[in-house]
């Protein structure tokens, strides 16, 4: 920047810009792509885990439940 802002002292605007929409514009909409994608490969392993614990409870609950009541006992 100092070589062009030496030749023309308004030069020093372009890269002020450039910085302001670098750094705010194009690194945020980046950061959000990322976030996004983290936030939707998280919710896709919630929801498997809770279909696999669902499967699992089930398979559970109906080898307890011998005499098909719907229901489990105390005893």
């Amino acid at each position: 920047m100092l070589p062009a802002y030496r030749e023309n002292r308004l030069s020093c605007l372009f890269f002020i810009i450039y910085l302001l929409c670098g750094l705010y514009l194009l690194l945020n909409m980046l950061i959000a792509m990322f976030y996004s994608n983290y936030k939707k490969r998280y919710e896709d392993s919630i929801e498997k885990f809770v279909d696999v614990r669902t499967v699992y409870l089930e398979s559970k609950f109906n080898e307890l439940d011998k005499e098909k009541k719907g229901y489990l006992n105390k005893q």
